[in-house]
């Protein structure tokens, strides 16, 4: 893995850093049961968060 480089212009640095990502844990609670965590998209209740749109239905 290459390493990225503190240089003072992303131009001098052969490997620059370009984002870093801050994921917080998910609890392990409230999970949905295999089949409704399919049909829902996510396992974690908290995550299930209402669809504000339109579907299509053909």
């Amino acid at each position: 893995m290459k390493e990225s480089c503190a240089a003072s212009s992303w131009k001098d640095c052969p490997f620059p850093t370009l984002a870093a990502a801050f994921i917080p844990p998910q609890a392990w609670e409230d999970i949905y049961t295999p089949e409704v965590a399919l049909s829902r998209g996510t396992l974690f209740a908290q995550l299930d968060k209402p669809f504000i749109g339109e579907r299509d239905e053909r």
